[in-house]
């Protein structure tokens, strides 16, 4: 089965299962603690680039935090520091720590192992082009 990747939408919020790609996300670089500690003025930071994630925050945090933005006379309280997300990986670029066999595949492609969620189906419409199945690395 492919999955269909839509980009989200600019005029509603994001939504808990959405599948995003060519994203970033901006990680402080805490290697030097003691230059932090003396130096709290400015925090070096570096991109983590990811093919593929999906949304794992929950719905109604990320519209609390929505209508939290276009309101302005509220106080912030409502605003997430960060949106939660897990990388998906294609088939090919699973990080197993031994080699799988056609009962653990198998396992893996009913959802029913611990570690690895397997993600398929239809989503939305095709605008942005056609997945293979992604997986999720727990």
């Amino acid at each position: 089965m492919v999955l269909r990747y839509d980009t989200p939408p600019t005029s509603f919020p994001l939504r808990q299962g959405e599948i995003l790609c060519s994203m970033s996300e901006v990680v402080p670089d805490v290697s030097d603690m003691q230059g932090l500690l003396s130096d709290a003025e400015s925090v070096p930071v570096y991109r983590v680039p990811y093919a593929f994630a999906i949304i794992i925050s929950q719905d109604c945090d990320l519209i609390w935090d929505w209508n939290g933005r276009g309101d302005t006379v509220g106080d912030g309280s409502k605003l997430l520091a960060h949106i939660r997300f897990c990388e998906l990986f294609e088939e090919s670029a699973i990080h197993v720590p031994r080699e799988f066999g056609s009962r653990d595949w198998r396992r893996i492609k009913q959802n029913q192992d611990i570690r690895y969620h397997l993600h398929k189906g239809p989503i939305g419409e095709s605008k942005g082009g056609e997945l293979q199945d992604l997986y999720a690395d727990f």
